[in-house]
């Protein structure tokens, strides 16, 4: 099951793989390539259908509908089959599983910096297995048409195409308390230092696919010589055909960077540090305000690197590490 276009990039390849049966949300409809899936809005949509499948495993995506995403994993185990929870990325670690009250039978994290993570807010060590990601195979394998897109977003009299990734929450002040810093804050920064370049550039904000079923339209920032507009274009092509990427602490900000693009985090007197973005190749991180304006030149100047993804089948390894294809993993209450 997934739910967000992320969970969709990572878990519709073992679908293929396997050719298990995929239900699909509506807002997981960006993530799903060419897989065919049953689209659901809520875990009853699905269970008539679960009924006639008698599945060997529950693999889901998580996000911060915990109660619906937690339904999965009550149908599994209450089925006799393992219910196996993959966090596609690192952020919101325990709000996935509303505090670790509300558990699959395992959690797959990409790496062991999620694994620790996990584990120290007070997931069950036993419960957590390092299974990496298949979406690395989505973007290993893609060939993404960056030139169309960018013939599509940056407007003649423009040179420079830059991409802010938005990243909506529902509760910006919350968000705030606990970051340092928002949204607004960081797109504002980010802005100002593409306004103050002696460049002709045009920035675009990609909206998040929750703000496009929701028909959202973000608030572009006004700057003296910066020209702004809103995508929806491929969020892959996008980044392909961008000068340069910035954001907070997207998952396309690190998909860029694999892709080789240059990179900007900006998290402005942030309170903690990010597993998404720290110590990343490609990423540069800017925590005081004032040294955004250096790192946008810089990043602006470098424009891009070789892709940095190793040529190896991440779908298969994360097969294999969740034994999916052997079945070997036992329900757990």
């Amino acid at each position: 099951m997934v739910r967000q276009a992320g969970s969709a990039a990572a878990l519709a390849p073992v679908a293929q793989r396997l050719d298990a049966a995929l239900f699909a949300y509506p807002s997981a409809r960006g993530g799903l390539g060419d897989a065919s899936a049953h689209i659901v809005r809520s875990f009853a949509d699905a269970r008539a259908t679960l009924e006639t499948l008698d599945p060997a495993f529950i693999l889901t995506g998580t996000s911060l509908a915990v109660e619906d995403d937690g339904a999965w994993w009550a149908w599994a185990r209450d089925h006799g089959c393992p219910g196996i929870a993959h966090v596609e990325q690192w952020s919101n670690y325990a709000e996935r599983f509303d505090g670790f009250r509300t558990m699959p039978a395992y959690v797959a994290v990409v790496d062991q910096v999620a694994a620790m993570r996990m584990v120290r807010l007070g997931c069950p060590f036993e419960r957590v297995i390092v299974a990496g990601t298949p979406a690395y195979d989505v973007l290993r394998q893609a060939q993404p048409d960056g030139a169309a897109a960018r013939a599509a977003c940056l407007p003649a009299d423009r040179e420079f195409l830059a991409t802010w990734i938005c990243e909506p929450v529902p509760d910006a002040a919350a968000f705030r308390a606990v970051a340092g810093y928002d949204e607004a804050q960081a797109l504002d920064l980010a802005a100002q230092a593409l306004g103050r370049l002696d460049a002709r550039v045009h920035l675009v904000l990609k909206r998040h696919p929750i703000q496009v079923a929701a028909g959202q339209v973000p608030a572009a920032p006004v700057v003296p010589g910066l020209s702004t507009g809103i995508t929806d274009q491929d969020r892959l092509a996008l980044v392909a055909g961008a000068d340069l990427v910035l954001g907070m602490h997207s998952m396309l900000l690190l998909e860029a960077a694999l892709l080789g693009r240059p990179v900007v985090a900006v998290q402005p007197g942030r309170l903690r540090p990010s597993d998404l973005t720290d110590g990343r190749p490609g990423i540069q991180v800017v925590v005081d305000p004032a040294l955004v304006d250096g790192a946008v030149r810089g990043a602006l100047a470098r424009r891009q690197a070789p892709p940095r993804l190793a040529p190896v089948d991440h779908t298969a390894r994360f097969i294999a590490a969740l034994g999916l294809d052997r079945r070997h993993l036992e329900p757990q209450s």
